[in-house]
């Protein structure tokens, strides 16, 4: 729903070499805070590091966190942010 974001998020991404998909909000839905800010027009993004095996399961545990991906993901959100 907003082009310069998805272009900041591209930018972003490229530096901190991940690799970004896109989905519409049709297939991710309202189901986050992101949901006012579309509501009322103004440009949001929905971050996410997608689903897995063990997402919203007991084996979701911190020593499964691949930290140096966490970590670019973190810087690329704060690039995001900052532009």
């Amino acid at each position: 729903h907003s082009p310069e974001l998805v272009e900041l998020l591209k930018e972003a991404a490229a530096r901190e070499k991940l690799r970004v998909g896109f989905v519409a909000t049709d297939v991710t839905g309202a189901r986050s805070d992101f949901a006012p800010f579309l509501w009322s027009g103004r440009p949001a993004l929905f971050l996410s590091s997608s689903e897995h095996p063990d997402y919203h399961r007991p084996s979701d545990v911190p020593e499964r966190v691949q930290w140096d991906e966490y970590h670019a993901r973190t810087r690329l959100t704060a690039r995001v942010l900052s532009a």
